[in-house]
């Protein structure tokens, strides 16, 4: 397991069910960071900012695939082989803009509740849902929902958050069930994401900005890509910048993040 915690986002109004795109916008600490993230059924692609590389999350598998078109080649991950390639910086959290930690004693004792109506990223109203923490008596989390949208695909992501993502120990692990369940609550799929799990006086705010019709391959591997193990892109980018530190040039191949 790594110590990571992962965020998604789903349906629109006039977007098919068989899939959309969406850019997700991801604040947090005066950062700003954009994700284009495409969703079909079974199916989830991020396009995480900064890179060259887009990665697939195969929900049925389960499994991640990394692909990089600049150097035309592939990875398939899982549970067991995610965490070294994380360490080495060749898959990196931020990559992911569902994911987040969760302090405990900010999500004991949450639930939420419908407060009415609050305006939405296009300036429609949306349904307003908040949750407030009863030892600190305030909101630690709060929703602006599209009336018209499931939240169905959105959650696809908690269905494998845990085997790829959960908090490692018993009590870290409870406080991430307990903020799934929050999103099991939600009926609409959420189109301002609030929340205030990690830093009470710091939010973490997920705006799906933009919703349009999913392109036709964005699921699609060109044929000509390479499939490589993960531990073979491993021992080569190790490789690569071992030599780089004793300045000799490496053959470039691996896709080297750090």
């Amino acid at each position: 397991m790594v110590g990571m915690g992962l965020m998604l986002a789903l349906l629109a109004q006039g977007v098919s069910a068989e899939g959309f795109r969406a850019r997700l916008l991801v604040e947090e600490g005066g950062t700003k960071t954009s994700y284009v993230v495409d969703f079909k059924p079974g199916m989830i692609r991020i396009e995480p900012p900064d890179t060259d590389v887009y990665l697939i999350l195969d929900v049925s598998a389960p499994n991640l695939t990394l692909v990089n078109p600049e150097q035309k080649y592939f990875v398939r991950i899982d549970s067991v082989t995610l965490p070294p390639l994380v360490e080495a910086e060749l898959v990196r959290r931020n990559w992911f803009p569902w994911v987040s930690s969760v302090s405990p004693d900010l999500i004991e004792g949450v639930s939420l509740e419908e407060r009415g109506s609050a305006p939405l990223p296009d300036g429609k109203r949306g349904l307003y849902y908040v949750g407030d923490s009863p030892e600190y008596d305030r909101p630690v989390a709060e929703y602006r929902l599209d009336p018209k949208a499931s939240p169905e695909l959105f959650f696809q992501w908690t269905e494998v958050y845990e085997d790829f993502w959960g908090e490692p120990g018993p009590e870290a692990e409870a406080a991430q069930k307990k903020r799934l369940a929050l999103y099991a609550s939600l009926p609409r799929l959420p189109l301002v994401s609030e929340e205030r799990f990690v830093f009470l006086s710091r939010p973490r705010i997920i705006r799906i900005e933009e919703r349009q019709k999913i392109p036709e391959d964005a699921f699609t591997i060109p044929e000509d890509y390479e499939e490589k193990s993960a531990a073979g892109l491993l021992r080569e980018t190790l490789t690569e910048r071992l030599l780089r530190r004793f300045g000799i040039k490496g053959s470039g191949s691996a896709f080297c993040a750090g």
